[in-house]
């Protein structure tokens, strides 16, 4: 237990040498200590402050300003403070005409560093640091962190959250992770206001929700995923059983309502010679049900994105983004994986060459371009965040734009790509806890980095306008106590 002479302690080691000189610039100091170091152009922190540990806050400031904690009287010049605050309640300090605020993070927060270099244009980055760990269970938190590295809003369902965005109602929505969906009985989306309430839940008709992919359609409706068995599937030409239970991947489009709209099946559409690239690997690593029988994922969509009349869906274990006619759920190109009628041709590599690899996160632009978070899992080359050019009517894909980083040698799975309208790159880079927004040149101007092997599945950038600091503070103060 702290005793009130041990806040004059650390507030004189956190503010320094001088701080008590009526001429020094006004500053706030903490301790636990402030993330990240006070300067008066960040407005707010975090601390690892929580029930049974107080938050020691240490103000200076001339006697001439006025300083304001909370919603006690203002006071002029510095002052020390000792305040008993649980995990994700907060703080407000008006020092003269600036408020800055400090909140305390919960015990078991993720652990994290953050840099910046120039000024980013993703305003936030929303995030579920909920994967891997050194004993492999992750976190329970969803979180949108702001450009200097705080998290400024966070909630910790009671699983571990995938896949969170921001819907264009301004909520949020995330999906429940489950590591081998089609064994474990996935949970539906929960979209939520930031306040925690819960405004619905979002499922597939007929199948287990899958956590990979949610989209909303101009009209309304959701586009969702799911992964359905089939029994009786000869896998023999690959060295598998003759009579096997697959994994088959389904699109679907869904309403508010929960009635079905449309489904697509790979199995109508996707031949089982086109998950040949994955199928060693898939037969030394099948998961088996709890009735006993094996299975195994042959195609394993990990998302989806509205192309018009067609859908660009992404299948992991055939190595492809498919764009498919939703009129006809007939396949109208192929990019990446074994050829097929509808490949296209990649100019530049040839025809034998591997283009993608484990690909995840395909995402359509205004300029007809498409990006993709490109793991090259299996093979030895970096992974990349990759743009393309598309002219069907030649049947051919340029490439556009490449991006790497040298910090990331590995993304065995998971990861995400987004390009910004003022040409940056925001990626998780998937497996790894690294998340970052690079230039166009690959220069580095904001990083997040995840300790304990914690590792985002998505990392979705918000622009400035469509999300406010004053939103995620409200959201947090309701949910916690402001």
């Amino acid at each position: 237990m702290f005793r009130l002479a041990s806040v004059a302690v650390a507030a004189g080691l956190l503010l320094g040498a001088g701080a008590t000189s009526a001429a020094a610039a006004p500053r706030i100091g903490a301790y636990p200590k402030l993330y990240p170091a006070f300067s008066p152009k960040v407005h707010d922190y975090v601390s690892r402050c929580h029930a049974g540990r107080p938050l020691l806050l240490a103000v200076h400031a001339p006697r001439s300003t006025k300083v304001r904690l909370g919603k006690r009287r203002a006071r002029a010049g510095s002052s020390q403070s000792r305040l008993r605050l649980t995990g994700g309640q907060g703080v407000a300090v008006k020092l003269g005409a600036s408020t800055y605020r400090v909140r305390c993070l919960p015990k078991d927060f993720p652990t994290w560093t953050s840099e910046r270099h120039g000024t980013p244009q993703a305003s936030w980055y929303i995030v579920t640091p909920s994967v891997g760990g050194p004993e492999g269970e992750g976190s329970r938190y969803v979180a949108i962190f702001d450009r200097n590295g705080v998290p400024l809003w966070w909630m910790q369902p009671d699983y571990n959250p995938q896949d969170a965005k921001l819907l264009p109602d301004g909520n949020i929505v995330w999906s429940a992770f489950t590591f081998t969906p089609y064994v474990t009985h996935a949970a539906p989306y929960e979209e939520r206001r930031f306040d925690g309430t819960l405004v619905r839940s979002i499922a597939t008709v007929g199948a287990d929700t899958d956590s990979h992919e949610l989209q909303v359609l101009p009209n309304g409706n959701y586009l969702l995923v799911a992964y359905v068995l089939r029994d009786g599937v000869d896998l023999s030409p690959y060295g598998g059983p003759a009579d096997a239970t697959v994994v088959d991947s389904v699109v679907q489009e869904v309403s508010p309502e929960g009635q079905l709209v449309w489904e697509w099946n790979s199995k109508d559409h996707v031949a089982l010679s086109e998950s040949e690239p994955f199928m060693k690997p898939i037969l030394l690593q099948p998961r088996k049900l709890d009735d006993g029988r094996t299975v195994y994922d042959i195609t394993h969509v990990n998302g989806v994105e509205p192309d018009g009349g067609s859908l660009l869906i992404s299948l992991r274990h055939t190595d492809s983004i498919y764009k498919v006619n939703r009129s006809t759920g007939a396949i109208e190109w192929k990019l990446g994986g074994t050829h097929t009628p509808e490949s296209l041709t990649v100019e530049g590599e040839s025809p034998d060459s591997l283009v993608l690899g484990g690909q995840h996160d395909p995402r359509l632009y205004s300029d007809g371009t498409i990006t993709i978070h490109d793991n090259r899992t299996g093979t030895t080359l970096l992974p990349r965040s990759v743009r393309y050019r598309v002219d069907p009517a030649a049947r051919t894909a340029t490439q556009v734009e490449e991006i790497t980083d040298p910090d990331t040698v590995l993304s065995l799975c998971c990861g995400s790509s987004r390009k910004l309208p003022g040409g940056n790159w925001v990626m998780s880079w998937g497996y790894n806890g690294l998340v970052t927004e690079l230039t166009p040149s690959g220069q580095r101007v904001f990083g997040l980095r995840f300790g304990g092997e914690l590792f985002s599945y998505r990392a979705v950038p918000v622009m400035a306008g469509s999300l406010s600091a004053g939103k995620l503070r409200k959201g947090m103060d309701a949910m916690h106590g402001g």
